[in-house]
């Protein structure tokens, strides 16, 4: 797997320092990466997905992840693949409105896509909600809100940690 982290939120402890800027290593044919344990990540800054040379390396490995955030300003599709946006719902009204503006984007440009929210559920329900009043409902009824699955087991957990307390726990 390829991670491409565009923005300035870095996951590697240290980056990797080239003389070369992401469009010079894309038309040698040599990234820069960092080796991690679930794959390599490569740091280009500004980076799309239809720059030249990019499918050439996306073919060299079997899952690409761009990682932007959301004042990525023009998201355009990894041109001939199979494109899954993952989008990290917000709660701050201004990125709110980016996130819903990614999710128009997908929309339009690739409606096959597949979209999954995730993050804050009710951030995840605003959007879903502002997709179906806007968008065309066939694209909205496939978005996945995982935030919406994930939030009944959060609060069993917590119910089930206050349960197990005192001599009235069982194993």
């Amino acid at each position: 797997m390829l991670r491409i982290e565009t923005g300035a939120r870095h996951s590697a402890p240290t980056a990797a320092h080239s003389l070369f800027d992401g469009p010079q290593q894309l038309a040698r044919g040599q990234l820069n990466v960092l080796a991690m344990a679930h794959g390599d990540v490569w740091l280009a800054p500004g980076l799309r997905m239809d720059a030249a040379g990019i499918a050439a390396v996306a073919a060299r490995y079997d899952a690409v992840l761009l990682d932007a955030d959301f004042t990525c300003d023009a998201w355009v599709p990894l041109p001939g693949a199979e494109n899954h946006v993952i989008i990290d719902a917000p709660t701050e009204v201004r990125a709110l409105q980016r996130a819903f503006r990614l999710l128009k984007t997908v929309a339009l440009c690739q409606p096959g896509s597949k979209v999954s929210l995730i993050g804050d559920a009710f951030a995840c329900g605003r959007l879903r909600e502002a997709g179906s009043r806007f968008l065309d409902i066939a694209f909205v009824r496939k978005v996945l809100c995982f935030a919406e699955e994930v939030e009944p087991f959060a609060a069993l957990a917590a119910r089930m940690a206050g349960e197990e307390k005192g001599r009235s726990a069982r194993c």
